[in-house]
């Protein structure tokens, strides 16, 4: 809210010509009103009382209660009405999109020309798939203060949302030119470009994130360049990249982990004991800083640090950190139960790293109890049975995934999303000539969610002898933002078919870095 008021007079008038459009009449027009508005918009309306709710990110129970109270002491400060719906739509309820959209038009309706706050509507639209809703938002926002690259993101996204995927590069270019220095944005237009399939021009802006900072988008911008690197199969001059990071940034333990994976793929007989230390070390100090200083302690930094002690041979270590993760995760569990299934997946895979396969099974089972329980209270949940689904898909119960995908399917027919799993589930079943034949249907009636059919497509052409087609699917899947070990090692079969031996080693060699997903 504070940017607007360096707006000036520009604004205003912006601001009263939409005003006056909004008049039934001339008439109507009162300059006092107008004036009111103005100053109110120029003002920042989160005033002291309101410190701590302007952004809840993991809204709780007593945080919807004092919200509550405010908003009924407070039935025209548009802020409250603002701070709780982004509660609502940072929470887990199942209506969040429905709550934080009233509390959005509210704000809206007493603060009618609040850029940014049209900008977050627009995002919650989004969210709720209403993507021509969203578009008049973030518009708008534009229309209001459009020196915000921020804006031009959002815009972006929902154009491609939108199938507009060249309206979309305009915005990520415009989002990227407001940026300094380049981070996110320029991360992401690269990845457009990489869309496009103009990787020269990715890889320059994504070298000039890493050459500008040293912190979270170097990262980023670091490992999506490597990314872009191995797949094209150009690894010594990964290797290159990996070493330059390292160099920059000593203490990233990214990069130190792509150190080590680049040394056990393609120098197994190098050793990485030197690496999976300073891991070490870095981990357990971030743990002890935590609590010393009486931060909140995450079973993730557990997990990470016992894959380390695993590495270097110290098991009773590593039990002992993932026993420590699983006592983090069951108390997240009291504090909140049911609230996030996802982590329920995460302790099953501990169970069974620590050879307790039982205490794995009955975690998974209450997972599905969960997601059962979900389906029954809300049958059109499409995103329930795609949960159940993948969770189907984890344990390789592909007739089961199957059914759950057509229960998605019903819901949302046109979603390429769930006919790309649906279609995985078909291939895992060897039905390939369906698979096909789903996937070229989908992609035919909307681009939107294509990506999710490109690595199905790949498979099923491969089993089907349609080699060229299954190295067309692969290089559009692989200049994808998800691309997995499996759409390398498809193509590479594809290559190995069609005699281009040397090609086909190199898949197969670079799908060990992606990772397959599909490996029996």
């Amino acid at each position: 809210m504070s940017n607007l008021r360096n707006i000036g007079f520009s604004f205003a008038a912006g601001a009263a010509t939409i005003l006056l459009s909004s008049c039934s009449s001339f008439k109507d027009f009162d300059p006092a009103s107008v004036i009111k508005t103005i100053t109110a918009l120029t003002t920042d309306t989160n005033t002291d009382e309101l410190k701590g709710d302007v952004e809840i990110y993991d809204p709780t129970a007593a945080d919807f209660a004092r919200l509550n109270e405010k908003v009924l002491a407070n039935p025209n400060n548009a802020a409250i009405f603002r701070n709780r719906g982004k509660a609502y739509y940072n929470s887990s309820l199942p209506d969040r999109y429905k709550l934080a959209l009233a509390d959005y038009n509210k704000a809206l309706s007493l603060v009618p020309l609040s850029a940014s706050w049209y900008s977050e509507r627009a995002n919650i639209l989004s969210g709720a798939e209403r993507y021509q809703e969203a578009l008049k938002d973030i518009n708008l926002a534009i229309l209001l203060y459009g020196f915000e690259g921020r804006y031009y993101f959002d815009r972006a996204s929902i154009y491609e949302s939108l199938d507009k995927p060249n309206e979309a590069l305009k915005d990520y270019f415009t989002a990227a030119e407001h940026e300094k220095p380049p981070g996110l944005y320029t991360i992401n237009l690269a990845k457009a470009l990489k869309r496009f399939g103009r990787l020269s021009e990715s890889i320059e802006l994504l070298t000039r994130v890493t050459v500008a900072e040293r912190g979270y988008w170097a990262t980023d911008a670091h490992e999506e360049l490597l990314a872009i690197l191995m797949s094209l199969g150009k690894i010594e001059e990964a290797e290159k990249n990996i070493d330059e990071w390292k160099s920059g940034m000593p203490d990233d333990t990214h990069a130190l982990e792509s150190s080590a994976r680049m040394v056990e793929i393609f120098h197994p007989e190098r050793s990485t004991k030197d690496i999976y230390n300073k891991l070490l070390t870095l981990s357990t100090t971030e743990i002890k800083k935590r609590e010393t200083d009486s931060d909140p302690l995450y079973a993730i930094d557990y997990e990470s640090r016992a894959d380390y002690y695993e590495k270097l041979g110290q098991l009773k270590n590593a039990a002992a950190d993932r026993s420590k993760a699983i006592e983090l995760y069951e108390l997240d569990k009291k504090r909140e139960p049911g609230k996030d299934v996802d982590k329920l997946e995460n302790q099953a895979e501990l169970y069974d790293k620590l050879g307790a396969h039982e205490k794995a099974l009955t975690v998974r089972e209450l997972e599905l109890k969960l997601i059962d329980a979900r389906i029954k209270a809300s049958p059109r949940d499409d995103d329930a049975f795609h949960s159940r689904g993948m969770l189907h898909i984890a344990q390789k119960n592909y007739q089961q995934a199957l059914s759950d995908f057509e229960g998605a399917l019903a819901i949302k027919p046109a979603d390429n999303h769930y006919i790309g799993h649906h279609a995985d589930c078909l291939n895992h079943l060897k039905r390939y000539q369906e698979a096909y034949d789903e996937c070229q249907k989908g992609v035919k009636a909307s681009a939107r969610y294509r990506e999710y059919t490109l690595g199905e497509l790949t498979e099923a052409s491969e089993h089907l002898g349609k080699h060229e087609e299954a190295i067309s699917f692969a290089n559009e899947k692989i200049n994808s933002d998800r691309k997995s070990g499996d759409d390398f090692y498809w193509r590479g079969l594809a290559y190995q078919a069609l005699g281009k031996k040397d090609l086909a080693k190199r898949d197969f060699l670079v799908s060990k870095w992606f990772k397959r997903e599909d490996a029996e």
